[in-house]
Formats: C-alpha cells, structure tokens, sequence
C-alpha cells in the first residue's frame, strides 16, 4: 500500500517547498499511486498552485513509512 505526495520547490528560492499529501490513499501498488501523483499535479495546476518557476517532486510512501 502506497500513499501519494507532491512537494513544488521554487527555483528561486529551493528551501521554499511546499508539500501536497493525498488524502484518498493508500493505493495498492506503486503504479496506481503513481497515476494519482499525475492527478494530483493536473488537480494543483488546476487550481493555480502550481507558479513558475518551480521543481515538482513527487514519491510514493509506503504506508509502513519506507519509501519508493
């Protein structure tokens, strides 16, 4: 099982991260998790969250806390 996060980093800035972490996990198997993490960044460019310039990271958490 497998739990979603997003973090958008400003390239000017790269301390000033923010961190996005799903709240409809956890998913079974990392490729399902990884299609929310697409979800999640269409929904945050969506509502204008996400500004240039700015580095997308993403990850898919275990949700034993190890991660992949």
């Amino acid at each position: 099982m497998f739990v979603a996060i997003v973090m958008l980093c400003s390239l000017e800035i790269p301390d000033d991260c923010m961190q996005f972490t799903d709240t409809r996990g956890p998913y079974v198997g990392h490729d399902n998790c990884y299609i929310r993490v697409e979800e999640m960044i269409d929904d945050l460019k969506a509502t204008g969250e996400i500004i240039s310039p700015v580095q997308i990271l993403y990850k898919c958490e275990s949700s034993e806390g190890s991660l992949t």
